[in-house]
């Protein structure tokens, strides 16, 4: 197997303290890119007919040309003529509702098993580490990851009346980014296999992904902060208004890269 040198685990990009030590030069666009490679490293795996099962932050790896590796691949579950050779490890955080609490061992796992891990990996790089499950409960009691998991409690949720989980302050919102990122969460996490639909593909969020890379631009006030054009104001510099922690270091910014890590 190839060597991997120069490349940290995804949540030292995502994470903010980690990103100033590992990433100090990395601005939102690039962890727009890192999700978008994330995505494409997925669908290379499915392409394989191969599932990845234990999805989690520590398994990915991604260098400074924002280029994403699998890592720990002896737990992906591969069928081998006509023999199922199982995943049997499972990270909670990211393991879909329909598999909270369950033994993985002799579980089956499915490409949309793997797209509830993916939505989350994604959400924490858009989100600058944000849990899409972690919020502000409105009932009695915690409210663990797993269980808001297990009940689609999908905290950036529109539907609060159901979720009864408000997003946690001084955080970018479901609005801050194009229309098609709310269905796409919304589809991600609040999906019900019961009702025959599927989670958005890996394919889905390249494409979108893509499109966002194309449909940003630069606060007037802080060039660190690059957000969707759409907008009329920054959504960082509310985060920071707010009382939130400046999550965009302004330092110098690192080229834009293509998705084959080449520069332009």
């Amino acid at each position: 197997m190839p060597k991997i040198s120069g490349a940290r685990h995804l949540h030292e990009l995502y994470g903010t303290t980690n990103r100033r030590h590992h990433f100090p030069e990395a601005q939102w666009r690039h962890l727009i890119l890192a999700a978008r490679n994330t995505a494409a490293a997925f669908d290379t795996i499915h392409q394989a007919n191969i599932i990845i099962g234990n999805v989690k932050q520590g398994n990915l790896l991604v260098d400074h040309r924002m280029v994403v590796r699998l890592i720990d691949c002896d737990s992906f579950q591969i069928t081998h003529q006509d023999q199922l050779f199982f995943c049997p490890v499972g990270t909670p955080h990211f393991t879909p509702p329909e598999l909270q609490s369950i033994k993985l061992r002799e579980v089956p796992r499915t490409i949309d098993h793997d797209h509830f891990g993916l939505a989350i990996l994604i959400f924490h790089l858009l989100f600058i580490g944000r849990h899409p499950f972690v919020g502000r409960y409105r009932g009695s009691g915690d409210l663990p990851i797993e269980k808001a998991i297990a009940e689609h409690r999908f905290a950036f949720s529109k539907d609060i009346s159901t979720t009864r989980l408000d997003p946690p302050p001084a955080s970018l919102r479901l609005e801050d980014l194009p229309h098609s990122f709310d269905n796409l969460f919304e589809r991600a996490f609040r999906h019900d296999p019961s009702d025959g639909n599927r989670r958005p593909t890996a394919r889905q969020w390249i494409e979108q992904l893509e499109l966002l890379m194309k449909a940003r631009k630069h606060c007037r006030f802080d060039p660190a902060h690059v957000y969707f054009r759409q907008l009329s104001n920054c959504p960082w510099c509310r985060v920071e208004d707010e009382g939130g922690p400046s999550f965009l270091c302004k330092l110098g910014a690192l080229p834009t890269f293509s998705r084959n890590g080449s520069s332009h």
